[in-house]
């Protein structure tokens, strides 16, 4: 049986797959260029230098931050450097939503805290509050916190210290290390260079099934190495 192979147009492609053709890292080099140069515009006028001081060194620094993570674009030449890159990548949208779903508890807990530990100034306002929950949050200031709160409240003291500490512990920290594990042993599994694997598909070719399958399965990953040796070759 014979069927004819198609190409999706670009009519029906999604919107992802159209998305994939722009290059994020030329606009953030972009804006980094942008806001050098005004920057360097600001300077030829010392009377606008002493009212923007602040402004400047802001857009200053932003823009040196990102050049510099500009040049990680290079990390994805190779297969073994991009894993960190390209879990972030994968994960941070994920990991975005699930920190989104917890801020209702951290927020409610730290009106709570406030009701109850208003008298320390670890929780005398919301702020100040949630700073506190999310140093607790990576179990720092554990002891300090508590030797503090038991002067107001020795029951509820005792109660939050454990019960926040262990549900951190043992459920937050956990969905969250499982996404970045996710990510990371899909990434470690995968090159940036599959792609090449994949067969160009032509519109007017004829393919009958069953032919050259067992060949197809048998392809084997590219990576950075063998592509990059290709080319030299060439």
């Amino acid at each position: 049986m014979k069927k004819a192979q198609s190409i999706n147009t670009w009519g029906q492609m999604p919107f992802s797959q159209r998305l994939q053709i722009v290059d994020e890292w030329s606009f953030i080099i972009i804006i980094a260029n942008v806001l050098h140069t005004i920057y360097v515009l600001i300077l030829l006028n010392p009377k606008d230098v002493k009212q923007t001081k602040g402004s400047m060194d802001l857009m200053f620094g932003f823009a040196n931050f990102l050049i510099w993570v500009g040049i990680t674009k290079y990390l994805k030449y190779s297969d073994s450097l991009n894993i960190l890159p390209a879990t972030s990548i994968r994960v941070g949208l994920p990991i975005a939503k699930q920190l989104i779903a917890t801020l209702p508890i951290v927020i409610g807990l730290a009106f709570f805290m406030i009701s109850n530990f208003g008298a320390s100034w670890r929780f005398n306002s919301f702020h100040k509050g949630l700073i506190m929950i999310w140093a607790l949050w990576y179990s720092d200031e554990v002891q300090n916190v508590y030797h503090e709160l038991i002067q107001v409240n020795f029951l509820l003291a005792t109660l939050f210290c454990y019960g926040w500490a262990f549900f951190v512990a043992n459920i937050i920290h956990n969905v969250f290390l499982a996404m970045v594990e996710d990510g990371y042993v899909h990434q470690s599994r995968v090159s940036s260079f599959d792609w090449l694997n994949d067969e160009l598909n032509d519109p007017d070719e004829i393919h009958i099934e069953g032919e050259d399958d067992a060949d197809e399965d048998q392809g084997r990953e590219v990576t950075s190495e063998m592509f990059l040796a290709g080319i030299k070759k060439a």
